[in-house]
């Protein structure tokens, strides 16, 4: 019922030191045909989630490829509508960071803000240490980020 796909490096995240490494972009378009339901993944310090996101290829071009800088161009579409309580099937892949679980987190007197004008990143944390929980149902999915005081920081529930 359910897919889940694992990978270290995140194809969207919006922390300063990583945000332009985009190359897990390339297999976007595998997940989104397969039918991915949630990516999760590590690398950057911190908790981060999208909006329920497609991305393709730019205008005019046929398959995605890397910039030199190691940025990857496409065509992004945001689904607005879903807010994870109401509304809980998504039109697009969510794709979570959950980076958050023990390493230093990023510190804000570092550098490692966010960057800004993401409209793609719904939720971003680098404060507090946290980690992801997954309860799997037949026909839903609740997805909790919880820091180590126990306080649930984010929280969303898929339906099929």
């Amino acid at each position: 019922m359910w897919k889940f796909v694992t990978f270290h490096q995140p194809a969207f995240s919006i922390d300063a030191p990583h945000g332009k490494e985009q190359r897990m972009r390339l297999i976007t378009d595998i997940l989104q045909d397969y039918g991915v339901d949630l990516v999760l993944c590590g690398h950057s310090h911190c908790y981060e989630r999208t909006r329920p996101l497609t991305f393709g290829p730019p205008a005019g071009k046929t398959q995605l490829t890397m910039n030199a800088d190691g940025t990857v161009d496409g065509s992004m579409k945001l689904d607005l509508d879903f807010d994870g309580a109401r509304t809980t099937t998504p039109k697009g892949l969510i794709h979570i960071v959950t980076g958050a679980g023990g390493a230093n987190l990023y510190k804000k007197d570092l550098g490692y803000h966010p960057t800004a004008g993401n409209d793609y990143m719904l939720h971003f944390m680098a404060d507090k240490h946290s980690f992801t929980s997954l309860e799997i149902g037949e026909h839903t999915l609740n997805v909790k980020q919880i820091a180590g005081t126990g306080e649930v920081i984010d929280q969303f529930k898929l339906s099929k």
